[in-house]
């Protein structure tokens, strides 16, 4: 049996009203939860092994069991992120690279000629042709 398709946007997000991919949650009588019931009683040990190791002669178990205590106690500190976006438009970029190209290109009454008649040698010469009406 094959779950059925869910309605998404084309950036992935569900659409409104979609079912949810995990309606229950997580599943009960997982391993996490064995060992809470298990261990739960054993908490005041654990949290007693963990001030003695504060008072250890390394200096890291010292720091890493003072952080354990106070994520416990306080919790963990928020993690604020400053991040800047920004929109980049490739279809806008060639549009206007296109137009900017448009703008400075040779008018079309101009005529580039290789001919070496002016007095520049090796230069081609840029003549204008007049419409003599």
């Amino acid at each position: 049996m094959s779950a059925p398709m869910v309605q998404r946007r084309p950036n992935g997000q569900l659409m409104p009203g979609a079912a949810v991919l995990n309606p229950h949650g997580r599943p009960k009588g997982n391993a996490i939860e064995q060992l809470r019931e298990r261990y739960a009683g054993r908490l005041p040990e654990f949290f007693e092994g963990l001030i003695e190791l504060t008072k250890s002669k390394n200096e890291n178990m010292r720091l890493a069991a003072y952080r354990e205590i106070f994520d416990r106690l306080i919790g963990k500190p928020q993690v604020t992120i400053d991040a800047a976006v920004a929109k980049f438009d490739v279809g806008a970029m060639h549009l206007q690279a296109l137009q900017r190209a448009n703008s400075h290109a040779v008018p079309s009454e101009t005529v580039i000629d290789g001919d070496d008649d002016n007095s520049n040698a090796g230069t081609p010469a840029i003549q204008q042709k007049f419409n003599k009406s």
